[in-house]
C-alpha cells in the first residue's frame, strides 16, 4: 500500500480506479490512512471504485463500466486492483490495442506484470509457460470471442497463436461483443492517445 501510494504521489496521478473493491468498501478500509497521497485523491472524489469480475471477458456489463469509470477520470490515472495482473492486466492490454500498441509490445507488457507476481525471467522456460497460459490465450479470446464461456471445449494445445492486429481485433470485440457505445470507445481512445496521459501499474 505505502509503495503504490509512493509511486502514486511521484507520477503525479490525479484519478485513481480501484477495480477489486466496492465505493462504500473502499472508503471505509481507507480511513486509517488519512495522510497518504492517494486518501487526498479519495477524499476529493478522484478516486472511483468498483468491484468488478477478475475473469473480464466473461462479464460484458462490468467491461462497459470500466469504460465508463476511465472516461469519467481526469489527468493521469492509476489503474488497479488487487494482484495487478488480472483485472488491471486485461483491461490495460485492451487500452494499450486501442492507443496502437503492436501484439508483441502488449504481450510484452503483460507479461511484465506476471515477472513482478511470479518471480520469473524473461527467456526462461517458466516465463513462456506463464506467457501461453495467460496473454496468449487471452488476445486469442479477444479476436475469437465465440469461445469466451466455452473454455473447456477449447484444445489449446493445437492453438497457434500469432500475432494480429490489437487494436481492430479490441475495437470490434469491445462493440460488437461487449455491446460497448462506440461513441463511448471513442471518447476513450482519444482520452489515452492525444493527451496521453494514461499511467498504469
Amino acid at each position: 500500500m505505502f509503495s503504490v501510494n509512493r509511486l502514486c504521489g511521484e507520477a503525479g496521478i490525479e484519478s485513481m480506479l480501484i477495480l477489486d473493491i466496492g465505493q462504500e468498501d473502499l472508503a471505509e478500509a481507507a480511513l486509517p490512512y488519512k495522510d497518504l497521497y492517494c486518501y487526498g485523491l479519495l477524499e476529493s472524489g478522484r478516486v472511483q471504485a468498483s468491484k468488478l469480475h477478475p475473469a473480464v471477458l466473461n462479464d460484458t456489463e462490468d467491461i462497459g463500466e470500466f469504460f465508463e469509470m476511465l472516461n469519467k477520470a481526469e489527468g493521469k490515472v492509476d489503474i488497479a486492483c488487487k494482484y495487478g495482473k488480472d483485472r488491471t492486466g486485461t483491461y490495460c492490454a485492451m487500452l494499450q490495442a486501442l492507443a496502437g500498441a503492436s501484439y508483441q509490445e502488449i504481450c510484452d507488457e503483460f507479461m511484465r506484470s506476471m515477472t513482478n507476481y511470479y518471480g520469473i525471467e524473461k527467456g526462461t522456460a517458466e516465463y513462456k509457460a506463464v506467457e501461453s497460459i495467460y496473454i496468449c490465450p487471452l488476445l486469442y479470446s479477444i479476436q475469437h470471442p465465440e469461445i469466451i464461456g466455452n473454455y473447456h471445449k477449447v484444445d489449446w494445445d493445437s492453438i497457434e497463436y500469432k500475432p494480429f492486429d490489437p487494436h481492430d481485433a479490441v475495437y470490434s470485440f469491445l462493440t460488437s461483443y461487449a455491446g460497448i457505445d462506440p461513441g463511448l470507445i471513442d471518447e476513450v481512445i482519444e482520452k489515452i492517445t492525444a493527451r496521453g496521459r494514461l499511467a498504469q501499474r
